[in-house]
Formats: C-alpha cells, structure tokens, sequence
C-alpha cells in the first residue's frame, strides 16, 4: 500500500509501531531493573497530599500499611500469596482527601478508572509482593492491582475482570 503525501498511516501500522515500541521499552526496562524490582517507582500525579508529583518505590508505598492475602487468580485458575496495599489506604496516605478517583496506568498505556464508592465497596488490593517477594516487569510488576475477595461464582467479580492490572508505572488521584 502506497501511502499519499498528507494522508495518515493506516491503522495496522499504527498499531504495530506501538507495540514494537512497547516491547522495545518493556525490553530496556528489564534490563535496567531486572533483580532489583523494590528500586523501580511509580509516579503518583494529580491530587496528591501535597499536589507535587512523586515518583516512589513500592517500599515507599508499603509504608501506607501492608497486608497479606491469599487470593485466587483467575487468570492463573489458582489462590496465590500477595502482600500490598489496599486502595482506600493508598488514597488516604498519598492522596489530598478531595480525591473522588483514581486512574492506575500500566507500562503498555492500559489504564483503568477506580471511583471512590468502588474501592468503598471492595478490597481492591496494590500488590507490591507476589509470593513473599517483590517482583519486577519479568514476573508483570512492580505492581499489579487484584481484587481480595475474588469470587469467579459471582457477577459482579466477573464484570471486573478488566481491571485486574499489572505492570503499573502511574497513579493519577482526581
């Protein structure tokens, strides 16, 4: 397909550049993290405490208070150990309290929206440990964001499936 001077690429292509330069920095990160997950940040943006962003380590995030859970992984059809923190205490310590939601954006640029009434609602926990150990973009880290009580009998469970995420690199509060 030729492409005319003034007209857009097509879609395919498009789409294509964008995963190779996902995979292309997917690859370079794992590099230059590979071993030392608890030493890579996630950047807080938006309606933080202070309103400055910030760019921590999940160690800095443990600090909003760790908890322990085994939870089954659907996508995994298994109960797994992950430690984290819950997303009402992430907001609560890094947050201004005015946040009303917050979007979570992961390295390949999915991003999911979480309002208030849901993290009111469910154990929405920010895993910083899978298996007793902190977890780097090889094992899809250094955070994911899994649902506590995961229940694959209930609907509401299987309606959020989407919003399991993983490899998070930012927090915007709104």
């Amino acid at each position: 397909m030729n492409l005319v001077r003034g007209r857009t690429r097509p879609h395919w292509l498009r789409t294509a550049v964008r995963v190779l330069a996902g995979l292309m920095l997917l690859f370079f990160c794992t590099l230059n993290s590979h071993g030392d997950a608890a030493a890579q940040t996630i950047r807080l943006t938006g309606k933080t405490f202070d309103g400055a962003t910030h760019d921590l380590t999940v160690e800095e995030i443990d600090s909003a208070g760790v908890v322990h859970e085994r939870v089954f992984n659907p996508y995994e059809k298994l109960r797994v150990r992950y430690a984290g923190v819950l997303l009402d205490r992430l907001v609560a310590k890094f947050g201004d309290p005015s946040v009303r939601s917050i979007k979570i954006s992961a390295i390949d640029d999915y991003r999911i929206e979480f309002d208030k009434t849901e993290w009111e609602q469910y154990r929405i926990l920010f895993v910083t440990r899978l298996r007793g150990e902190r977890f780097g973009l090889e094992k899809k880290g250094p955070a994911r964001i899994v649902y506590v009580d995961f229940d694959p009998e209930e609907e509401a469970f299987r309606l959020r499936l989407p919003n399991w995420l993983w490899m998070i690199q930012e927090v915007e509060f709104r």
